[in-house]
Order: C-alpha cells, then sequence, then structure tokens
C-alpha cells in the first residue's frame, strides 16, 4: 500500500525516486514494484529523460512506473477499511485485563500501524484533491507531452520515440472495446489485460530500439 499510495499523484516515479519516497530499500522494493506488474496493479511508462538531478548520467533515460486508474478508488476505501480493523483490534486488546507485556507490545505494534494508516490516507488525499489520470496509452506510446512541465530546472519533458508495431495492435483493442468500458483509459487497461503478449512483445521491442532523446535528434 505504501508503494501505491506514493504513486498516486500519477506523475509516475522511477525506482530511485519510488526509493526515496518510501524508504523502503533497492533491494527489497524492486521484488515488490515486480509483484504489483505481475498483479496488474501499476505498469510500467515508456523510457523519459531521467529527472534525477543527482544522476551521473543526466541525459540518460529510466522508466516511471504508474497505478492503474481502477485502483485509485480502491485505495481509500482500502485505507479507510484498515484504519477501522487496526481500531477494533486495538479495543479489543485494551479491553483484556490484566494485560500481559506481550499484549502491550501487540497494542503499541497496533498503534504504530495506525498511525501509518492514517499518514498514507492524508497523503493520498493531498494526491487526490489535484486528481488526474493521464490514459495509459500515453504512457505506453512515450507521450509525455500532456504531462505538466516539470518545476525543477533546465527539464524537458517528454521523448520522441520510434512507433512499436505493437502499440498499434493494442490502440486497436482498445478502440473496439471502448464503447463497453467506462473510458477510454478503462479500454486500455482492459486490452493490455487481455493481450499481455502484445504488451510482452512491446516491452522487447523497446528494448532493442531505445527511444532518441532530443538532444540525440540535435546533435
Amino acid at each position: 500500500m505504501i508503494i501505491l499510495v506514493a504513486l498516486a499523484d500519477d506523475r509516475g516515479h522511477a525506482l530511485w525516486d519510488l526509493e526515496q519516497k518510501t524508504k523502503i530499500g533497492k533491494s527489497n522494493l524492486k521484488p515488490k514494484i515486480d509483484s504489483l506488474i505481475r498483479k496488474r496493479a501499476i505498469y510500467r511508462g515508456a523510457a523519459r529523460r531521467t529527472r534525477n538531478l543527482n544522476s551521473s548520467h543526466p541525459n540518460g533515460t529510466e522508466h516511471p512506473y504508474y497505478i492503474r486508474p481502477q485502483l485509485f478508488f480502491f485505495i481509500r476505501e482500502e485505507l479507510r477499511r484498515s484504519i477501522k480493523d487496526t481500531l477494533s483490534n486495538i479495543d479489543f486488546k485494551c479491553e483484556k485485563k490484566p494485560q500481559s507485556l506481550a499484549d502491550e507490545m501487540a497494542i503499541k505494534k497496533l498503534r504504530n500501524k495506525l498511525d501509518l494508516y492514517y499518514k498514507l490516507l492524508a497523503d493520498f488525499e493531498a494526491c487526490h484533491k489535484n486528481f488526474r489520470i493521464i490514459s495509459p496509452r500515453d504512457r505506453i506510446m512515450g507521450n509525455y507531452d500532456v504531462e505538466e512541465t516539470s518545476d525543477e530546472p533546465e527539464f524537458e519533458p517528454g521523448t520522441f520515440m520510434q512507433w512499436s508495431p505493437f502499440q498499434s495492435e493494442i490502440i486497436k483493442i482498445a478502440k473496439d472495446i471502448e464503447e463497453y468500458c467506462t473510458s477510454p483509459e478503462a479500454s486500455v487497461c482492459a486490452a493490455l489485460e487481455a493481450r499481455p503478449d502484445l504488451y510482452a512483445a512491446h516491452e522487447k521491442w523497446m528494448k532493442d530500439n531505445p527511444p532518441i532523446l532530443p538532444e540525440d535528434l540535435l546533435g
């Protein structure tokens, strides 16, 4: 849940950024990210110019991660449920008399967990005030021009990319089923879930055909 809330601003965060936001070490973070991708909770966007101002390769690229649109509303309800359940568990243990040292430790652990849930919910609500979803289609295409310009100095959003032949098929499927989905974004997600082979082929194509950055074109 910590990772999902960190991604709730829908701006896309690379591994280095998520490591800073979640305080989870890189060796533990990557397996968690991979697990969330397998569960189709998040997805990886196309390569973009790195936003890490401390990078030793300032002209390098990074892959940001995003939540699938359907999960935005799940996060709030899940956090509220977790808070309610934790409060109930604390009340139950506090009613037990007399309390052993183990009981006191368990209550302290539950209260720490409750504080974390409250903080995560507050962080999520802060993101939700400026709630916006950019279509996964744009992320897969590498169309970062639809994102707001960063406040970071000398940052140029967006990348120029070749068109993967598999992207066209993904978008075609999404267009065909769009009338049966709640939004264009949902139709893209449905297409990706129905045809994971196309997304895998697209990912392989991207590795074999890395993105062209603006400075490469001008050079």
